[in-house]
């Protein structure tokens, strides 16, 4: 049996753009995240002793990980084994990798994978199948592919959401409150946005009053398709991922049959036929006037693992909790803020029962932290 080999490799959307083939280089604070976290998806396969990684920072090969004390060598592969590749998400430089893999899916499905497209292809199908449940204004749902059609959306005053077909974690996300003239510095990024990717979609803006995601594994090899792992509850500020709620109830918590009614519509989505491993769907709940609470069922599809899956993973290592992603500017600032916060930390039986501690390995180097806080259980 092949062990897994894990890559994280978050901002690999734009490397599956048709014009860069010669090659993407992820922004440099895309690059630190890359490093600093590179064991984050120890914790999506740790409990089968299963995680082994690509790519390990050399500073940290005699270190343990915190919580369990799995020796850091231990995570290491070996050029002589075979592995099955389970990246964050499919890219063309998975190729480059230095280890037997197999096989990597085509170009093609790469991009299918990797591309907004196919949210709007679950929504579709949720909106055909349930409408009675799922009252979205379809009709504020675009696809621009022109300069005149940006244009023509850019002079409306109607408050709305613009999104490119190739980003993640909330880059690619522009929130538009009115009507916008060619002098502001929005206008000129979509442009450009619109050049470089070939079209940008457009929503109505929703008052959000909680985010949440189903979370799933696809299989080719059982009898169920899509498996439900589990619901997650996460924050974001303007899109942008910060942090989830960690607790044991939520790999049960099916939110009144919404998990099995997504999975279900999954199984419409053609571009998921034959991919393998895990996947999300952001979903909302927003408010209409003053009272009514509605269920927007897919803001997203994301054919990856997410931070999502870590969090319902986490509750292995504690009874409820929050995980966060924070960032420091400097080099330092990061040991120093752990080294402070982990005096106050109770770790018990492989399991934090109080305070906030790092999931990964951390020194003066460190910019990214991954934490886990939990109040005082006792």
């Amino acid at each position: 049996m092949c062990s897994t080999l894990f890559v994280f490799n978050p901002g690999y959307e734009e490397s599956l753009l048709p014009h860069l083939r010669g090659g993407y280089t992820p922004p440099k604070q895309v690059q630190k995240m890359r490093e600093d976290l590179a064991l984050l998806p120890f914790y999506l396969g740790a409990k089968s002793g299963d995680s082994l990684f690509s790519f390990c920072p050399e500073r940290w090969k005699n270190t343990q990980m915190p919580i369990c004390g799995t020796p850091v060598s231990e995570l290491l592969p070996r050029k002589e084994k075979q592995y099955n590749l389970l990246p964050w998400g499919w890219s063309p430089d998975l190729h480059d990798i230095p280890y037997n893999i197999g096989s990597i899916p085509s170009m093609d499905e790469m991009r299918l994978w990797g591309s907004r497209k196919s949210s709007y292809i679950l929504l579709d199908a949720l909106l055909d199948s349930y409408p009675e449940r799922f009252r979205l204004p379809r009709e504020a749902f675009k696809t621009i592919s022109t300069q005149d059609e940006l244009e023509q959306e850019l002079r409306t005053n109607t408050p709305k959401v613009i999104k490119s077909p190739y980003s993640s974690s909330g880059r690619g996300v522009f929130f538009l409150e009115g009507e916008m003239n060619r002098e502001d510095y929005l206008y000129s990024s979509l442009s450009g946005l619109l050049k470089k990717q070939g079209e940008l979609y457009v929503e109505p803006y929703l008052e959000k009053e909680k985010d949440m995601a189903f979370e799933y594994y696809s299989s080719n090899k059982s009898e169920e398709k899509f498996l439900f792992l589990g619901r997650s509850e996460f924050i974001t500020e303007r899109g942008r991922y910060i942090g989830n709620r960690v607790s044991p109830e939520l790999k049960s918590d099916n939110a009144d049959n919404m998990a099995e009614i997504i999975r279900q519509a999954l199984l419409s989505v053609s571009a998921l036929n034959t991919y393998e491993g895990f996947l999300g769907v952001d979903a909302m709940r927003y408010r209409i006037g003053n009272s009514e609470i509605r269920l927007h069922p897919c803001v997203e599809l994301n054919i990856r693992p997410t931070m999502g899956h870590i969090a319902l993973f986490l509750s292995d290592y504690c009874t409820s909790g929050t995980y966060k992603i924070v960032y420091f500017p400097k080099e330092g600032e990061a040991l120093e803020y752990v080294s402070a916060i982990q005096k106050s930390a109770i770790i018990e039986g492989g399991k934090i029962t109080r305070g906030t501690t790092s999931l990964l390995p951390v020194d003066n180097k460190t910019q990214f932290l991954a934490l886990l806080s939990v109040s005082d259980s006792r």
